[in-house]
């Protein structure tokens, strides 16, 4: 999860750049903060999809054991185990099976500001207590709070930066070959958040960021894109603005 995470990336047929930039305060991002260039590739990769899109399908606690796992073990399968023990040792970046950075811990009460958001170092005098967690090392022992804190980002951050953005106006269209869901909006703007997502649904699928591991937000879009939520059934609030160059 990266509030503030800003990358540079190359927009199909011209040279032209972007800055996604989300802070906590207005767009929150990712549980994942990669800290490198995301990339934009032309043509758009069309992915074969039902109406529900592609990869698992399930519930909504599916969904979040299914992110889980394709954070620290790989695939959508949510009947594979995550590893909740995940970032152990201090100087690692995120932490547990959803991958938390300091920001979107702050962001659900368990950690708070240390001043230093871009370093790496967890400082377990700035845990809160919340729930019990005084330490890393108690949030990596305890699944349980680490599946409700996922829960907490993605009921108000998560759905939060994709209202805010208007992009449940494209549920239930069909962009780059991947049908679009509220779950695969979700996924989405967990991994690189909402400006990344709102780059690849404006285009039409062409422009395709991706993390500082390659991964593209189509992956996620249409991975979790077969799982319901409680938005499945969203209003729309008005046209969909152009995404920003």
């Amino acid at each position: 999860m990266a509030h503030k995470h800003q990358q540079s990336a190359t927009t199909s047929g011209q040279n032209a750049s972007y800055t996604l930039d989300s802070t906590l305060a207005s767009s929150p991002m990712s549980f994942v903060s990669s800290g490198a260039a995301a990339s934009v590739s032309e043509p758009a990769t069309t992915v074969t999809t039902s109406a529900s899109g592609q990869g698992s399908t399930g519930t909504y606690d599916q969904y979040f054991r299914a992110f889980a796992v394709r954070e620290t073990v790989g695939g959508f399968d949510f009947t594979k185990t995550p590893n909740y023990q995940a970032g152990s040792g201090n100087s690692y970046p995120a932490l547990g099976a959803y991958q938390f950075d300091k920001l979107s811990l702050i962001a659900t009460g368990y950690y708070r500001d240390d001043g230093a958001l871009s370093n790496a170092r967890w400082n377990d005098a700035n845990f809160t207590g919340k729930n019990g967690i005084y330490s890393q090392k108690d949030f990596l022992n305890n699944p349980a709070v680490q599946d409700q804190a996922a829960r907490d980002w993605t009921n108000t951050v998560g759905w939060s930066s994709i209202t805010d953005y208007g992009l449940q106006n494209y549920i239930g269209q069909t962009v780059g070959g991947i049908g679009i869901t509220a779950a695969g909006l979700l996924g989405g703007t967990s991994l690189l958040g909402p400006d990344a997502l709102k780059q690849f649904l404006d285009s039409g699928g062409r422009n395709h960021p991706t993390d500082g591991y390659g991964t593209p937000v189509s992956d996620y879009i249409a991975g979790f894109a077969g799982f319901q939520t409680p938005f499945d059934n969203a209003p729309t609030t008005g046209p969909v603005l152009a995404a920003k160059l």
